[in-house]
Protein backbone atom coordinates (compact mmCIF):
# COMPACT_ATOMS: atom_id res chain seq x y z
CA UNK A 1 0.00 0.00 0.00
CA UNK A 2 1.19 3.57 -0.93
CA UNK A 3 0.60 6.22 1.71
CA UNK A 4 0.99 9.92 0.89
CA UNK A 5 1.77 12.25 4.17
CA UNK A 6 0.59 15.71 3.82
CA UNK A 7 1.07 17.57 6.77
CA UNK A 8 1.64 20.95 8.00
CA UNK A 9 3.58 22.53 11.13
CA UNK A 10 1.97 22.75 14.67
CA UNK A 11 2.35 26.26 15.73
CA UNK A 12 4.68 25.90 18.66
CA UNK A 13 5.05 22.04 18.95
CA UNK A 14 7.14 20.38 15.40
CA UNK A 15 7.84 21.79 12.01
CA UNK A 16 6.19 20.02 8.80
CA UNK A 17 8.63 17.90 8.13
CA UNK A 18 9.17 16.52 11.76
CA UNK A 19 4.91 15.87 12.06
CA UNK A 20 5.44 14.13 8.47
CA UNK A 21 8.08 11.81 9.59
CA UNK A 22 6.81 11.43 12.94
CA UNK A 23 3.54 9.78 11.32
CA UNK A 24 5.43 7.57 8.83
CA UNK A 25 7.61 6.47 11.89
CA UNK A 26 4.25 5.11 13.63
CA UNK A 27 2.99 3.65 10.53
CA UNK A 28 6.29 1.96 9.62
CA UNK A 29 5.76 0.18 12.86
CA UNK A 30 2.52 -0.96 12.37
CA UNK A 31 3.32 -2.31 8.79
CA UNK A 32 6.94 -2.26 7.49
CA UNK A 33 6.13 -3.18 4.15
CA UNK A 34 3.88 -0.04 3.65
CA UNK A 35 5.09 2.62 0.62
CA UNK A 36 5.22 6.13 2.32
CA UNK A 37 6.10 9.50 0.94
CA UNK A 38 6.76 12.30 3.03
CA UNK A 39 5.73 15.74 1.50
CA UNK A 40 5.39 18.38 4.09
CA UNK A 41 2.94 21.27 3.38
CA UNK A 42 2.46 25.06 4.66
CA UNK A 43 -0.30 27.18 4.43
CA UNK A 44 2.24 30.58 4.31
CA UNK A 45 3.18 30.42 7.51
CA UNK A 46 5.99 29.21 9.24
CA UNK A 47 7.57 25.94 6.97
CA UNK A 48 7.24 27.51 3.55
CA UNK A 49 10.07 27.98 2.38
CA UNK A 50 11.44 24.56 3.51
CA UNK A 51 8.31 22.76 2.04
CA UNK A 52 8.44 24.82 -1.05
CA UNK A 53 12.17 24.22 -1.52
CA UNK A 54 11.79 20.34 -2.40
CA UNK A 55 8.95 20.64 -4.96
CA UNK A 56 9.86 20.06 -8.87
CA UNK A 57 8.21 22.63 -9.59
CA UNK A 58 10.61 24.66 -8.23
CA UNK A 59 13.78 23.82 -10.68
CA UNK A 60 16.69 26.32 -10.68
CA UNK A 61 15.65 27.86 -7.37
CA UNK A 62 18.08 29.06 -4.79
CA UNK A 63 18.42 30.49 -1.49
CA UNK A 64 19.76 33.76 -0.38
CA UNK A 65 20.26 34.85 3.28
CA UNK A 66 19.87 37.89 4.98
CA UNK A 67 20.45 40.17 8.23
CA UNK A 68 16.96 41.71 9.32
CA UNK A 69 15.16 43.05 12.03
CA UNK A 70 12.93 40.55 14.32
CA UNK A 71 9.37 41.81 15.85
CA UNK A 72 11.10 42.78 18.87
CA UNK A 73 14.10 44.62 16.74
CA UNK A 74 17.04 42.03 16.92
CA UNK A 75 18.89 41.08 14.45
CA UNK A 76 17.80 37.43 13.07
CA UNK A 77 18.99 35.51 9.98
CA UNK A 78 16.19 35.29 7.43
CA UNK A 79 16.03 33.46 3.88
CA UNK A 80 14.27 33.79 0.68
CA UNK A 81 13.89 31.94 -2.43
CA UNK A 82 14.69 33.53 -5.74
CA UNK A 83 13.80 31.33 -8.84
CA UNK A 84 14.62 32.44 -12.42
CA UNK A 85 12.49 35.07 -14.10
CA UNK A 86 12.88 38.23 -11.78
CA UNK A 87 10.90 35.96 -8.60
CA UNK A 88 11.20 35.50 -5.26
CA UNK A 89 9.02 34.09 -2.32
CA UNK A 90 9.76 35.11 0.78
CA UNK A 91 7.85 33.83 4.22
CA UNK A 92 6.94 36.80 6.70
CA UNK A 93 7.60 34.11 9.45
CA UNK A 94 11.81 34.05 8.59
CA UNK A 95 11.73 37.76 10.31
CA UNK A 96 8.39 38.16 12.20
CA UNK A 97 7.67 34.93 13.30
CA UNK A 98 5.81 34.12 16.68
CA UNK A 99 8.44 31.79 17.45
CA UNK A 100 12.00 34.08 17.52
CA UNK A 101 10.33 35.17 20.83
CA UNK A 102 10.05 32.84 23.98
CA UNK A 103 6.41 33.28 24.97
CA UNK A 104 6.81 34.94 28.08
CA UNK A 105 8.48 37.62 26.25
CA UNK A 106 5.62 39.06 23.83
CA UNK A 107 4.24 41.87 23.68
CA UNK A 108 2.42 42.20 20.35
CA UNK A 109 2.05 45.77 21.43
CA UNK A 110 5.66 46.25 20.79
CA UNK A 111 6.26 44.12 17.96
CA UNK A 112 6.93 45.22 14.46
CA UNK A 113 6.85 44.06 10.86
CA UNK A 114 10.09 46.16 9.60
CA UNK A 115 12.08 43.29 9.05
CA UNK A 116 9.68 41.71 6.57
CA UNK A 117 10.18 45.48 4.59
CA UNK A 118 13.87 44.49 4.91
CA UNK A 119 13.15 41.19 3.53
CA UNK A 120 11.65 42.63 0.26
CA UNK A 121 14.01 45.58 -0.02
CA UNK A 122 16.86 42.83 -0.15
CA UNK A 123 14.76 40.56 -2.96
CA UNK A 124 14.19 44.17 -4.80
CA UNK A 125 18.03 44.89 -4.43
CA UNK A 126 18.62 41.14 -5.95
CA UNK A 127 16.70 42.10 -9.25
CA UNK A 128 13.13 40.38 -8.33
CA UNK A 129 10.15 41.69 -9.28
CA UNK A 130 7.52 39.30 -8.70
CA UNK A 131 7.21 38.52 -5.08
CA UNK A 132 4.83 36.31 -3.59
CA UNK A 133 4.85 36.22 0.26
CA UNK A 134 3.89 34.11 2.66
CA UNK A 135 1.65 35.29 5.62
CA UNK A 136 1.08 34.19 8.76
CA UNK A 137 3.26 33.16 12.24
CA UNK A 138 3.70 36.24 12.87
CA UNK A 139 4.16 38.33 15.78
CA UNK A 140 3.21 41.30 14.85
CA UNK A 141 -0.61 43.35 15.07
CA UNK A 142 0.93 46.59 13.38
CA UNK A 143 -0.85 46.60 10.10
CA UNK A 144 2.44 46.35 8.11
CA UNK A 145 3.39 50.59 9.58
CA UNK A 146 6.84 48.28 10.14
CA UNK A 147 6.73 46.82 7.09
CA UNK A 148 6.13 50.20 4.87
CA UNK A 149 8.53 52.02 6.55
CA UNK A 150 11.54 49.71 5.86
CA UNK A 151 9.96 50.61 2.09
CA UNK A 152 10.41 54.55 2.83
CA UNK A 153 6.95 55.05 3.51
CA UNK A 154 6.60 57.98 7.12
CA UNK A 155 4.16 58.27 9.53
CA UNK A 156 3.43 61.55 11.10
CA UNK A 157 1.73 61.99 14.74
CA UNK A 158 -0.46 64.48 15.69
CA UNK A 159 2.54 67.23 17.10
CA UNK A 160 4.15 66.96 13.62
CA UNK A 161 6.88 64.82 14.59
CA UNK A 162 7.36 61.39 13.09
CA UNK A 163 6.69 57.95 14.32
CA UNK A 164 9.37 56.14 15.66
CA UNK A 165 11.78 53.66 13.67
CA UNK A 166 10.55 50.90 13.83
CA UNK A 167 7.10 51.16 14.44
CA UNK A 168 4.91 48.61 16.29
CA UNK A 169 1.28 48.33 17.11
CA UNK A 170 0.84 50.98 19.96
CA UNK A 171 1.82 53.47 17.23
CA UNK A 172 -1.36 52.90 15.30
CA UNK A 173 -3.49 55.43 17.22
CA UNK A 174 -1.27 58.19 16.83
CA UNK A 175 -0.94 58.16 13.11
CA UNK A 176 -1.92 61.29 12.04
CA UNK A 177 -0.65 61.35 8.39
CA UNK A 178 0.78 58.91 6.01
CA UNK A 179 3.54 59.98 3.77
CA UNK A 180 4.25 57.64 0.77
CA UNK A 181 6.40 59.86 -1.81
CA UNK A 182 9.50 58.08 -0.67
CA UNK A 183 8.16 54.68 -1.08
CA UNK A 184 10.98 52.32 -2.88
CA UNK A 185 10.20 53.44 -6.90
CA UNK A 186 11.51 49.53 -7.79
CA UNK A 187 7.84 48.92 -5.78
CA UNK A 188 6.00 50.44 -8.69
CA UNK A 189 7.51 47.78 -10.89
CA UNK A 190 7.15 44.63 -8.89
CA UNK A 191 4.36 42.52 -8.58
CA UNK A 192 3.26 41.95 -5.17
CA UNK A 193 1.26 38.80 -4.07
CA UNK A 194 0.13 37.08 -0.71
CA UNK A 195 0.32 33.52 0.20
CA UNK A 196 -2.07 32.83 3.05
CA UNK A 197 -5.21 30.43 4.28
CA UNK A 198 -7.13 32.92 5.59
CA UNK A 199 -10.10 35.53 4.80
CA UNK A 200 -10.57 37.70 7.75
CA UNK A 201 -11.30 40.94 7.56
CA UNK A 202 -9.07 43.92 8.79
CA UNK A 203 -11.09 44.84 12.21
CA UNK A 204 -14.03 43.39 14.06
CA UNK A 205 -14.77 40.60 15.46
CA UNK A 206 -13.13 38.12 12.89
CA UNK A 207 -10.55 40.89 12.14
CA UNK A 208 -6.74 40.51 12.86
CA UNK A 209 -6.59 41.53 16.22
CA UNK A 210 -9.93 39.83 18.21
CA UNK A 211 -8.72 36.64 16.44
CA UNK A 212 -5.03 36.34 16.74
CA UNK A 213 -3.95 38.91 19.11
CA UNK A 214 -4.32 36.87 22.32
CA UNK A 215 -2.08 34.17 20.95
CA UNK A 216 0.33 36.83 20.29
CA UNK A 217 0.71 37.90 23.80
CA UNK A 218 -2.15 40.41 24.13
CA UNK A 219 -4.31 40.25 27.12
CA UNK A 220 -7.88 41.47 27.31
CA UNK A 221 -6.49 45.38 27.52
CA UNK A 222 -4.20 45.44 25.00
CA UNK A 223 -6.65 43.52 22.46
CA UNK A 224 -9.12 46.70 23.02
CA UNK A 225 -5.87 48.93 22.56
CA UNK A 226 -4.82 47.75 19.66
CA UNK A 227 -8.33 47.46 17.45
CA UNK A 228 -9.05 50.63 18.65
CA UNK A 229 -5.60 51.66 16.81
CA UNK A 230 -5.82 49.63 13.85
CA UNK A 231 -9.54 51.15 13.24
CA UNK A 232 -7.42 54.48 13.73
CA UNK A 233 -5.20 53.60 11.03
CA UNK A 234 -7.59 51.93 8.56
CA UNK A 235 -9.33 55.36 8.79
CA UNK A 236 -6.22 57.09 7.87
CA UNK A 237 -5.42 54.76 5.15
CA UNK A 238 -9.05 55.06 3.61
CA UNK A 239 -8.25 58.82 3.50
CA UNK A 240 -4.46 58.37 1.93
CA UNK A 241 -5.22 55.63 -0.36
CA UNK A 242 -9.12 57.04 -1.22
CA UNK A 243 -10.94 53.53 -1.01
CA UNK A 244 -11.40 51.13 2.06
CA UNK A 245 -9.56 48.45 2.34
CA UNK A 246 -10.36 47.19 5.74
CA UNK A 247 -13.29 44.82 4.63
CA UNK A 248 -11.35 43.09 1.90
CA UNK A 249 -11.11 39.32 2.79
CA UNK A 250 -7.49 38.31 4.27
CA UNK A 251 -7.19 42.26 5.14
CA UNK A 252 -6.61 41.09 8.59
CA UNK A 253 -3.67 38.32 7.72
CA UNK A 254 -0.68 38.24 9.90
CA UNK A 255 -1.53 41.08 12.02
CA UNK A 256 -2.96 43.34 9.11
CA UNK A 257 -0.22 42.92 6.67
CA UNK A 258 -3.26 41.30 4.34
Amino acid sequence: MKIVIALDSFKGSCSAQAACTAVAQGLRRVDEGLELVEIPVSDGGEGLLSALAESPQLKGARWQQQRCASPYGLSVQAAFLILPGERAIIEMAQSCGLELTPKAQRDVRQASSFGLGEQVKAALDAGCRRLIIGLGGSATNDGGIGFAQALGARFWREDGTLLPVPAAGKDLAHIQRIDLSAMDPRLRQAEIQASCDVTNPLLGEDGATWVYGAQKGADEAALRELEAGMAHYSRQLTQTLGYDVSERPGAGAAGGMG
